[in-house]
């Protein structure tokens, strides 16, 4: 699900939001595929991404060949020389960022469970076309980036907010996420996935703080919405729509 918004608030109070579908006789209305910050209730809104146009488009480039690099961490982070605009995706450990990579890359959400032989872990991290899937949260420790038809990089961020996880390995993941947030001149949009089972975490409104801070833009998807109820969604809509009010610049969607 999809947030927008452009400078300033212009939409229902949050409290009208929290209460939208609540009632037995009220619609749980922000449980839908897309919500525009500024009238969040308008159901008649369709973003400019759905068009035609855009959809044709969208569908020439994820067709053409994905360019591979070498993994980077934070000492690594000077070779970072692709050319094209940069989408970058974040969010906690688990959250769903690899698999909705590897549907936009590949169609599929795991590529190598399809293959009969997998690659060495060693392989998988020299020049790697699939974003690793993992059920064991923490376990993206690099940054991983993936170039399409030379127009668009796709980059994948370590997830955050893993409690299990070292506190020297957290600092480390740390580092590399501020480093590239700070130094990625091509960054065009950070793409905040949330898990809609779980809401809005504290480490989940430090990066858009951070990316507020940074005049980036933001788009926030929520994740794994179908395993929560409509009323459950229209609540975490309703949450983060509430959250992104704070912010007075830029565009979040």
């Amino acid at each position: 699900s999809h947030f927008g918004s452009s400078v300033s608030w212009r939409g229902p109070s949050p409290r009208g939001l929290w209460g939208a579908g609540l009632g037995l006789a009220m619609r749980p209305v922000l449980a839908r595929p897309w919500v525009h910050v500024h009238n969040p209730t308008d159901l008649a809104h369709a973003p400019s991404w759905l068009s035609l146009e855009q959809q044709r488009y969208a569908t020439g480039l994820f067709g053409r060949n994905i360019q591979s690099y070498p993994v980077l961490v934070a000492g690594t982070l000077d070779q970072m020389s692709t050319p094209s605009p940069h989408v970058a995706f974040a969010g906690r450990s688990n959250v769903g960022k690899s698999t909705l990579l590897n549907m936009l890359l590949h169609g599929h959400p795991d590529p190598w469970a399809r293959k009969k032989r997998l690659p060495s872990e060693g392989r998988k991290l020299d020049m790697p076309s699939v974003a690793p899937v993992s059920h064991k949260p923490g376990r993206t420790r690099h940054l991983f980036r993936f170039e399409v038809g030379g127009r668009l990089t796709l980059v994948d961020l370590p997830g955050y907010g893993f409690a299990k996880a070292p506190r020297e390995v957290k600092d480390s993941w740390a580092a590399l996420v501020d480093e590239y947030l700070s130094k990625a001149r091509q960054l065009e949009r950070v793409v905040s996935l949330v898990d809609a089972c779980v809401g809005v975490k504290e480490s989940d409104e430090q990066l858009w703080d951070m990316l507020q801070d940074g005049r980036r833009t933001l788009m926030v998807v929520l994740t794994k919405v179908d395993k929560v109820s409509p009323q459950g969604l229209n609540r975490t809509m309703a949450h983060v729509v509430s959250q992104l009010q704070r912010f007075q610049g830029g565009e979040y969607l």
